[in-house]
């Protein structure tokens, strides 16, 4: 792999921050979470008002990963629904790193419809638990995976896919849609993140797995020599 990775040493570990990141096989590392829980409400912190304001849903795959007993998670790099919905089909071509299971979805619900002209079931799962039949919760039991669900009022729900129960989650930081609901373009702050910049990192990476731009990052971090930035350095992202 290492043509692949040319700005990864062999000689290094988890972008030499083995306390933050965990090795995955050889890939650029990511972000590591204790739970599958605390990896999707991260992706929901992140890019639930992106979905709000884009009206299009996003979704990513968590995936896990053991290393000597501890297990960790973390998740993809999000794919945006070409309208309002997303395509399994989308979601499924995202790659995950060798020697990582997928254990759950998470996605979004874009912005509200409750003073549009029609009206959808914004803040909840979409299916019937135990039927298999359709929507978010058919899917998470056909591939037998949990699902996560940010929705338009800012809640944060999990399908227990193994006990066939929708679980109400604490939702600090997602954000909710305070547009009028009209299902077009809802309105929602955007949400920051204070990145630690690793060896090997680019402006184009760092871009890339915010769904952002590398002048957008370089404006609002203006008074950063990116010319000098190095391992530990961080970075205002908002997206």
């Amino acid at each position: 792999m290492a043509s692949e990775y040319p700005f990864w040493t062999p000689y290094q570990f988890a972008g030499l921050l083995p306390i933050r990141f965990v090795e995955l096989e050889g890939l650029e590392p990511g972000e590591s979470f204790a739970t599958q829980d605390a990896a999707a409400l991260n992706f929901s912190q992140l890019f639930n008002d992106n979905s709000i304001r884009d009206n299009k849903e996003y979704g990513t795959r968590i995936y896990s990963k053991n290393s000597g007993g501890i297990m960790s998670y973390s998740y993809t790099i999000p794919v945006v629904g070409a309208g309002a919905a997303i395509q399994i089909v989308d979601l499924e071509a995202v790659a995950v790193p060798s020697g990582t299971k997928v254990t759950a979805f998470a996605h979004t619900h874009a912005a509200s419809t409750a003073s549009a002209a029609i009206t959808y079931d914004d803040n909840n799962f979409s299916g019937t638990p135990g039927s298999t039949a359709s929507g978010d919760i058919g899917y998470a039991e056909v591939v037998y995976i949990d699902g996560y669900v940010s929705t338009p009022d800012g809640s944060f729900d999990k399908y227990d896919v193994a006990n066939t129960k929708i679980i109400p989650l604490p939702s600090p930081g997602v954000a909710s849609d305070t547009g009028p609901g009209t299902g077009v373009s809802g309105t929602a702050v955007k949400s920051t993140s204070i990145y630690t910049f690793k060896s090997g990192d680019s402006l184009k990476s760092i871009a890339e797995r915010y769904l952002t731009t590398e002048a957008a990052i370089q404006t609002e971090n203006s008074t950063v020599d990116f010319t000098k930035i190095k391992s530990g350095d961080t970075l205002n992202v908002t997206n």
